[in-house]
Parts: C-alpha cells; structure tokens; sequence
C-alpha cells in the first residue's frame, strides 16, 4: 500500500524587498515616467505596482520616515477607484457643460 504524497507549501511570491530597494525603484520608475503611479502589471516590474497598490490600501506598515520619503518623491496617495470616479465626474461635468452650450451631447 501506497503511502499519500505529502503536498509542500509553496510560496507564491518571491521573497519581499525591502523598504530601501523599493523605494529606489520607484525613483527610478520616476525618473522615466515623470510619475508615481505605477500601472497595474508593469512588464519591466509588475511586483513594484503589486507594491505600490499594497502601500495606497494600506496593507503595508510604514513609519514615519518612509511616509515623508514617498510624500517627498511625490507618491500618489489616491486608491485607483477615487481616481476612476473623480476622473469620470469630472469628464461627465465637461459633457453637461457642452450640451448646455450647443444644446446636444454629440461632441467632436
């Protein structure tokens, strides 16, 4: 009689970086793009965005010290769904404007 294979617990992530090396790489993502908002899947990076969306949620401790270095840097504090509705609320502000100025909402 077979014994049952014991399953081993794999990780899915690849071990965690630290504060200092993720902020370095988002200088660097920075430097390029001229923001702090790293797309969701970033092909050179995906795990900094998976980074930068745990620290917006909060599901990241950061102290002080590394909250002063981000708001230094120009991190954006915004969860992506206030960013969407704002956004649209502004967009859907432009559009009443224009149909109040030429009477119809088929803009150019």
């Amino acid at each position: 009689q077979q014994q049952p294979q014991q399953r081993t617990k794999r990780r899915s992530r690849a071990p965690t970086k630290s504060f200092e090396m993720r902020l370095f790489e988002l200088q660097a993502f920075k430097g390029v793009k001229g923001h702090c908002k790293v797309p969701y899947g970033w092909e050179p990076n995906p795990s900094l965005a998976e980074w930068v969306k745990h620290v917006r949620r909060g599901c990241i401790k950061l102290s002080d010290e590394q909250r002063t270095q981000l708001n230094t840097l120009g991190f954006d504090w915004e969860k992506a769904s206030a960013r969407f509705q704002r956004e649209w609320m502004q967009q859907y502000d432009r559009l009443k404007a224009y149909k109040l100025e030429f009477g119809n909402c088929r803009v150019p």
